[in-house]
């Protein structure tokens, strides 16, 4: 789904695509395209989201928490694709979490700093986003059950 974001970043998000592995810890691959290269000053990075609306699949049944967990910086091929090789979505019993995986730019000189700043709290809010001026491209929507 394109977000507005996109029409401000000069590019956008064209085709996303994902293939999810279920298990007591899922994993998750992602591929795509943009719309044409990556602005100058600015770095492609993908960032999962957990839709609090849902909840895993452990005892205590906790809804997803709604913050923004960015990966690492992605290059893009000369077709403007990108791909991410698979990674551990979540934690033991995540299963049942609807996870969104939202494509984003970054400003180039922001882009370690706001890494780091994600790690040390635990996920952005977004209001943190909007701190850091994120321009999001679109996203794709992983379901808590895939069929």
């Amino acid at each position: 789904m394109a977000q507005p974001g996109a029409e401000v970043a000069g590019v956008r998000l064209t085709e996303m695509r994902h293939t999810y592995y279920p298990s007591w810890h899922p994993s998750l691959a992602v591929g795509g395209r943009l719309s044409g290269p990556v602005p100058d000053g600015w770095r492609l990075v993908l960032a999962a989201w957990a839709d609090p609306a849902t909840t895993d699949s452990t005892a205590a049944h906790n809804p997803g928490n709604g913050r923004f967990y960015p990966g690492d910086e992605l290059v893009p091929s000369d077709q403007n694709c990108f791909t991410v090789q698979p990674y551990n979505l979540g934690y033991g019993g995540y299963g049942g979490i609807t996870t969104r995986v939202y494509v984003i730019l970054v400003g180039a000189a922001k882009v370690l700093p706001f890494l780091r700043s994600a790690g040390q709290l635990g996920g952005l809010g977004e209001a943190d986003l909007a701190h850091w001026d994120v321009r999001m491209l679109g996203y794709a929507v992983v379901p808590s059950h895939p069929e």
